[in-house]
């Protein structure tokens, strides 16, 4: 059986932990991507529900104002979008 120098085995070791180190990375960056799937698509469906209450803004403004309650004003219609959409 031939004998392994120190260095080379010492080598063998830092490739294997070279390796390992990769495929760890590469699993965090699998799962990250997976966080940031659900993340996209929670915002797409957040955008959906946004663009059906765009669509409902001309029957918003047809309604009358909002009364307003002693010492405050009345809300019109297109106040209350615009505040939802800050």
């Amino acid at each position: 059986m031939k004998r392994v120098r120190l260095s080379t085995l010492l080598l063998l070791v830092i490739i294997v932990a070279l390796i390992m180190t990769l495929a760890m990375q590469g699993r965090r960056a699998g799962q990250r991507e997976a966080e940031l799937d659900a993340k996209i698509k929670k915002l797409e469906d957040y955008h959906d529900m946004l663009g059906w209450h765009e669509a409902n803004e001309d029957r918003i403004r047809q309604h009358r104002p909002i009364q307003g309650v002693e010492g405050h004003p009345a809300i019109e219609p297109m106040e209350i979008i615009e505040r939802g959409k800050r």
